[in-house]
């Protein structure tokens, strides 16, 4: 790990996703919250006040790109890095994340040192 533990919000509708990738990053030392779907993970958020969230943009029927959005309007993230996460081709979504304001979209599966580059990589 590199510099102090962040703060990680993880949203993702899938059990299993959600899971390995908190596994994978509380061993990394970083704190941890989940989320299944959008309201969820709107009042995780407001509690938890996460340095990066990784979120899935396919969320039960929502969008991704929609909980970027919501996720920007509340001060307590004002500072959070968003990282878009897809198991579908994300190139022809690249321009959409970056205008709702992800800095970074990682293709499932993902591969560890992505993630943690990625979580753990200089703030833009």
């Amino acid at each position: 790990m590199v510099g102090k533990p962040a703060r990680v919000l993880i949203v993702d509708d899938s059990e299993e996703a959600t899971q390995l990738l908190e596994r994978m990053v509380v061993r990394r030392g970083h704190r941890v919250r989940v989320a299944h779907d959008v309201d969820e993970a709107l009042r995780v958020a407001k509690e938890f006040a996460p340095d990066v969230a990784l979120v899935d943009i396919m969320i039960r029927c929502e969008s991704g790109f929609f909980l970027a959005r919501e996720l920007q309007e509340l001060p307590e993230l004002k500072n959070c890095r968003l990282i878009a996460m897809s198991g579908f081709e994300l190139e022809p979504r690249r321009e959409l994340a970056e205008a709702v304001g992800f800095s970074e979209q990682l293709s499932k599966p993902i591969d560890p040192d992505t993630l943690f580059e990625a979580i753990e990589g200089p703030r833009t």
